[in-house]
Order: structure tokens, then C-alpha cells, then sequence
């Protein structure tokens, strides 16, 4: 297997099979919100790229 094949089924086990740890504090609280949305382990409860685009926080950088 190739090492970044093996990576990334790695990185989807953690996020299938394991707890997530809290993200820490020092991120903000739109920037933690979004990061656990992302690492759901039911793939349709993750958001769509279309409506990670319109958050507001990342709008005005895809806008620009």
C-alpha cells in the first residue's frame, strides 16, 4: 500500500472509530463548531462544501 493511501485510511479510521478529542480553547468558537461538524462519523450529518462556503467567517475570504 502506498504510505499516503495508508495515511488516509489512518486518518478515517481515527475519525470512524475513535472519540474526538475537544478542540482546544484557543480556537475560535466558529473555528471549533465547524471542525466537529466536519469529523461526524455519519457522513450525512457532515455539512456539504456548498454550505461551509455561506458561513459568513469564510464567505469574506472566498468573496474577496
Amino acid at each position: 500500500m502506498l504510505p499516503i493511501v495508508k495515511l488516509r485510511q489512518e486518518v478515517i479510521n481515527k475519525i470512524l472509530f475513535e472519540d474526538q478529542k475537544p478542540i482546544p480553547e484557543i480556537y475560535s468558537p466558529f473555528l471549533q463548531q465547524l471542525v466537529k461538524s466536519l469529523l461526524q462519523k455519519d457522513q450525512y450529518k457532515r455539512p456539504p462544501i456548498d454550505k461551509i462556503l455561506m458561513f459568513p467567517e469564510i464567505a469574506k475570504y472566498v468573496l474577496e
